[in-house]
């Protein structure tokens, strides 16, 4: 059974709710997915926003790094501090 599936049934939430809201992976501090965001609000090599549909994700660290994005998702690399939805 995929990761996801596995944590949804964990934590009793349903499928549905798990596909229109946002999906936030961080790999051992050193990168992040971010899937579902709508804009880039401040980014800087030690901090950067990302607007989401319902709030902001804010990721401290240093060399913060954007990799790739797309309409979907948003890869960051560096060496992630914390990381905050507001």
């Amino acid at each position: 059974m995929p990761f996801l599936n596995e944590t949804l049934i964990k934590l009793g939430l349903s499928f549905e709710s798990s596909v229109c809201g946002d999906k936030i992976s961080i790999l051992d501090g050193h990168a992040i997915c971010i899937e579902g965001h709508i804009a880039l609000k401040l980014y800087s090599s030690d901090s950067i926003v990302v607007r989401l549909k319902k709030n902001s994700l804010t990721i401290l660290g240093k060399n913060l790094k954007i990799n790739d994005v797309n309409q979907y998702e948003l890869h960051v690399t560096g060496d992630i501090k914390s990381v905050s939805r507001e």
